[in-house]
């Protein structure tokens, strides 16, 4: 992340609506809010800890380089927003949708992203272990040329999305429909081929 002198700052709100405010570089931790609407403020290089925001709209926010630690974004929106270079670190973010934000460079380790909406964005050569995307929007998503081991799949959707040359060992995506899924020259598990086989009707027979 890029060096910044952080300064430890109080996270309160008058209001459910908070607009223009610069919360760059600062020290955020163990704050609840829920209902609350940010409109172009900016959380750039900025830490947050344990922090819980639900049912929340970042609108055009800027959380560039960002860090965020066990935090939980639960049915939460961001269009417009910029995530680019931001971290997140065993973060629960289901039911969040990124429809019309930027997330160029995220680094993602571990945490809950069931159900979120991520349609079209690009998670290619990236290295994933651990990460649940259950019942995910992943449509036209890429996952291209990286390892995305043990993560879960399952129930998600994936019209159109590419694994293309990536690893996959470990992973489930039961309940798919692997029809429209690109994997050419991806690596599999022996689990992950039965999965596919059945897919498409065929029985495995050890």
């Amino acid at each position: 992340m890029p060096a910044c002198e952080r300064s430890p700052g109080p996270f309160r709100l008058r209001e459910n609506i908070c607009s223009g405010q610069d919360f760059s570089c600062q020290d955020i931790g163990h704050t609840v809010l829920s209902g609350c609407r940010f409109e172009l403020v900016d959380f750039s290089d900025a830490l947050l800890e344990y922090c819980t925001f639900e049912a929340c709209v970042f609108n055009a926010c800027k959380l560039n380089g960002v860090l965020l630690k066990n935090c939980a974004f639960v049915n939460c929106t961001f269009p417009y927003s910029g995530f680019f270079a931001a971290e997140f670190h065993q973060c629960k973010m289901t039911g969040s949708s990124f429809a019309g934000a930027s997330c160029a460079g995220v680094l993602i380790k571990g945490g809950d992203w069931s159900y979120t909406d991520l349609r079209e964005l690009d998670f290619s050569r990236m290295r994933l272990s651990g990460v649940s995307f259950e019942g995910a929007d992943l449509r036209e998503c890429r996952f291209e040329n990286g390892a995305y081991r043990s993560c879960r799949f399952d129930g998600a959707q994936l019209a159109n999305a590419s694994f293309q040359g990536s690893d996959l060992r470990d992973s489930t995506m039961r309940g798919v429909d692997i029809s429209a899924v690109k994997l050419k020259a991806a690596r599999i598990d022996l689990e992950l081929a039965v999965t596919f086989a059945e897919a498409t009707g065929a029985k495995f027979a050890p």
